[in-house]
């Protein structure tokens, strides 16, 4: 239909090629919400009324590229063959028009021949009758002379005019020539500017998926990285409870173990020093479990800060690179104070060091013995005589050696669950006998 409208082979190939040049175009764009949408692990896209997803739309794109490689070949081909065509003609038209010069000038010179021939017929007559009678001839020669001129220039006129006529058929050829092909060049400019304000359009939709995307991986990476910590800490929480339970057990026990030796003593079962030994050496034994379980808390709390710190430092550092003003310097530079920040607490948190309640004390067992003998070691606070037993912490019979110790102004759990020991023992005791 498009031939029948008078466009021919090569004007429907530019066509096509347009029609591909304005779809890469669009497929620049398109490529790049792919790949954006590939990482937010969304491997498809709609395009041009298709789905695609990384493999297809690349056939899509290499097709759209070969088939304008071929019709950029044909436009080639046709191109030669015009052009050979257009030197065939030009040599064929060269040649006649060389024949119908030649010819014209033969035409042209026996025409202005017969024409200076009649001039020379129409004053023989006068002439031989002037010469006859023996008159001046120059005058009437001048005028056939004159008039044979006029006839030769009239002749060149008519040659130039046949010649600068064909010249100007030439020159308004190639004229409306260079016009149409001015004029395909416009519309072909207006398409492909068009197609460049659709990239600018298409680009700045990209960027701002691109953007919408970013933020929703990055909440979504957050949520997630939140939902691991909140998991991390309930099992800190969980294994906490646990070693709370482990220490609160193992003080039971020793508590338990030692009432019952304290009935021994009482009944005058067992010697003082037995019991001395005996004492010592289940709150050694208990004392070194507990703190076993101690240093695990610790340790799983340390762990617990340092994972904490990180995820807060990282989250903080992802919302001042999004929210900080004044360009990418600036907001780089706000990221790398929070970095730094955030590393500094981590680093605080690291060098924290376990001190159990055995730390730069003598054992039990090493202080009934005199073991050691360092006048510095503090040993821990033993009950053998639960009438000096006090509930506080500051009380008049605790070990005269605490008195150097740094006073606590704090409670924790453990004073709490040793100081209700206490007070259950005192109660056993105030049933015994």
């Amino acid at each position: 239909m498009l031939k029948a409208q008078g466009m021919s082979e090569k004007d429907l190939n530019n066509r096509r090629i347009r029609e591909i040049d304005v779809l890469l175009a669009k497929t620049v764009s398109a490529q790049k919400q792919l790949n954006a949408s590939a990482k937010a692990g969304l491997d498809f896209l709609k395009f041009e009324g298709e789905t695609y997803n990384q493999v297809t739309f690349k056939a899509f794109v290499d097709n759209l590229n070969a088939e304008k490689l071929e019709l950029i070949k044909n436009n080639k081909a046709i191109d030669k063959e015009k052009t050979d065509k257009a030197t065939q003609t030009a040599n064929e038209l060269t040649a006649i028009q060389k024949r119908y010069t030649d010819q014209l000038a033969i035409l042209n010179a026996d025409a202005l021949n017969k024409e200076l021939l009649a001039i020379d017929q129409k004053y023989e007559a006068d002439l031989a009758r002037l010469k006859k009678a023996g008159r001046n001839t120059a005058d009437l020669e001048a005028i056939i002379a004159k008039e044979k001129e006029a006839k030769r220039k009239e002749f060149a006129d008519k040659e130039f005019d046949i010649i600068f006529a064909g010249l100007q058929r030439e020159a308004d050829a190639e004229k409306a020539y260079k016009d149409g092909q001015l004029a395909e060049f416009d519309k072909f400019f207006e398409e492909y500017f068009a197609a460049g304000q659709a990239q600018v359009e298409a680009d700045k939709k990209f960027a701002e998926q691109k953007k919408a995307i970013d933020k929703s991986v990055a909440e979504a990476r957050a949520e997630n990285i939140k939902q691991v910590m909140v998991g991390v800490n309930a099992l800190a929480d969980f294994s906490k409870a646990s070693s709370a339970a482990e220490v609160e057990r193992a003080d039971r026990a020793k508590e338990d173990e030692i009432l019952a030796l304290d009935r021994q003593l009482k009944d005058k079962l067992i010697t003082q020093e037995f019991y001395e030994q005996q004492k010592a050496a289940i709150t050694d034994k208990y004392d070194k479990e507990a703190e076993k379980y101690e240093r695990k808390q610790f340790e799983l709390n340390k762990a617990a800060g340092i994972a904490n710190a990180m995820v807060n430092t990282y989250l903080a550092a992802t919302q001042v690179l999004a929210t900080t003003k004044g360009g990418t310097v600036a907001r780089f530079v706000a990221m790398a104070a929070t970095i730094t920040a955030g590393l500094a607490q981590v680093a605080v948190i690291s060098k924290q060091q376990f001190r159990g309640r055995t730390a730069g004390k003598m054992s039990a067992t090493e202080a009934i013995s005199g073991g050691g003998g360092s006048s510095t070691a503090t040993p821990s606070p033993t009950f053998s005589n639960p009438n000096t037993t006090m509930l506080g912490t500051d009380g008049a019979a605790l070990n005269a050696n605490q008195a150097n110790q740094p006073m606590r102004a704090y409670v924790v759990e453990r004073d709490i669950q040793q100081t209700t020991s206490r007070v259950r023992r005192l109660s056993e005791f105030a049933t015994l006998g």
